[in-house]
């Protein structure tokens, strides 16, 4: 196959440590929903937060951590979990396999920086290819080259997907869970305890306008009595 021109490298025009990999990343997923390509890269997603998870799990119970004389045998449960643990590794290494990346160094004239490294990866079969708003063509393996370097730098947690439209997103801040505002406000909305609270105002509403339906209509019955005209003698 045939290299890909300079000007479509998708960390050509980087600014700060995973800034172009949040947002090239999230358009790509969103736009690729559906495709070979998306599942390829959604599956390696869920490969490295599964082994996070593992590995954070394993650490908080020393399971790496061997305590006695060399020549001691590991406890049955630690080695169980280590080999967990490299089960979970095998198909992100394996992934590797699948992609071929051409280091490059391109001199820019503007900004501060003189020059930049990236790596452009070869199109692979049923590649899904996303063009930008700027022109720039996005391909699954600058998809996956940004899964990896979010997933270097600690980020790639914060990539995931709404909770009320399943599109995908970058948590800025952290906590964040959806894409939008109205997702959140429908998204509670529709939990049981907004549901009771929605159904505890209505009955207090339905009260308090029939209170108010009375009350109008005594105060128009009491003008209708005063109104009424007195006899003279």
């Amino acid at each position: 196959m045939k290299s890909r021109v300079a000007a479509e490298g998708q960390h050509l025009s980087l600014t700060s440590v995973g800034e172009e990999d949040r947002v090239v990343l999230i358009e790509w997923l969103n736009a690729a929903v559906g495709t070979k390509s998306y599942q390829r890269v959604s599956e390696l997603i869920h490969n490295i937060r599964s082994a996070d998870t593992a590995v954070d799990a394993a650490i908080r119970d020393s399971v790496f951590v061997h305590v006695g004389r060399r020549e001691d045998c590991i406890p049955p449960e630690k080695s169980r979990r280590r080999r967990e643990i490299d089960k979970l590794l095998r198909p992100i290494s394996q992934t590797f396999t699948g992609y071929v990346f051409h280091p490059r160094l391109t001199c820019g004239v503007f900004g501060r920086r003189r020059w930049w490294f990236d790596l452009v990866g070869e199109p692979v079969p049923g590649d899904y290819k996303l063009t930008r708003a700027n022109g720039r063509r996005v391909d699954e393996a600058d998809a996956v080259f940004g899964v990896f370097r979010l997933a270097s730098y600690g980020y790639l947690g914060r990539v995931r997907r709404c909770l009320t439209c399943q599109r995908w997103l970058y948590a800025h801040p952290s906590h964040k869970k959806f894409c939008k505002s109205a997702c959140q406000l429908k998204y509670f909305a529709s939990t049981p305890r907004q549901k009771e609270k929605r159904a505890a105002y209505m009955r207090d509403y339905r009260v308090r306008e029939k209170e108010n339906s009375e009350r109008a209509r005594r105060l128009a019955g009491d003008r209708g009595t005063n109104n009424r005209a007195v006899p003279v003698r």
